[in-house]
């Protein structure tokens, strides 16, 4: 657990006394997706060109700010157990991320073009099919730069959500 931030100890898990799971929070779920920037941030810095282990570590950090995301919004969804960027991003969309991030049409498209290989393991490990054959390869700064924008519009919602202050999504109801 991190030490700069005592006072948020109390919302990296919840436990569900129903269920008996214990359950990483929305806020938890998001702290452990910017660790995934950083890292993959790191990576890209270092070279100019395409990192497999920076794009992996770049889609988890997508991966998990969308999972976070899902989960804020609605707690029991069920597509925790999934890698697919595009499957991960049409749920989200239907819960109003569109409202709090608007991606480019070019953004999509990159997050739609990597999802195959990124949850099919293709970066994380070896893969000679994809070095050599069809494996996509894209533009580092770009991925980078939509997964910050991803991560960094979903942290403030997942923590205001895990600590109960209500959901900005959810309109006022008018009197």
């Amino acid at each position: 657990m991190r030490d700069d931030l005592p006072e948020m100890k109390s919302t990296l898990y919840t436990l569900s006394a129903e269920s008996g799971r214990l359950l990483l929070s929305p806020h938890g779920t998001m702290l452990r997706a910017r660790e995934f920037l950083e890292a993959a941030e790191f990576l890209r810095l270092r070279s100019d060109r395409f990192s497999p282990v920076g794009g992996f570590l770049a889609c988890r950090a997508v991966e998990l700010s969308l999972k976070a995301f899902l989960r804020a919004r609605e707690p029991e969804v069920a597509l925790l157990h999934t890698h697919d960027l595009t499957r991960l991003l049409i749920e989200a969309t239907t819960r109003g991320f569109d409202r709090l991030v608007s991606l480019s049409a070019p953004e999509r498209s990159l997050l739609i073009s990597v999802s195959k290989d990124y949850s099919r393991h293709r970066w994380a490990y070896y893969d000679i099919s994809w070095s050599f054959v069809d494996g996509v390869m894209p533009d580092p700064i770009a991925l980078g730069t939509v997964t910050r924008r991803i991560v960094e519009a979903l942290e403030a919602v997942c923590l205001n959500l895990t600590l109960g202050n209500g959901d900005p999504l959810t309109l006022p109801k008018e009197s």
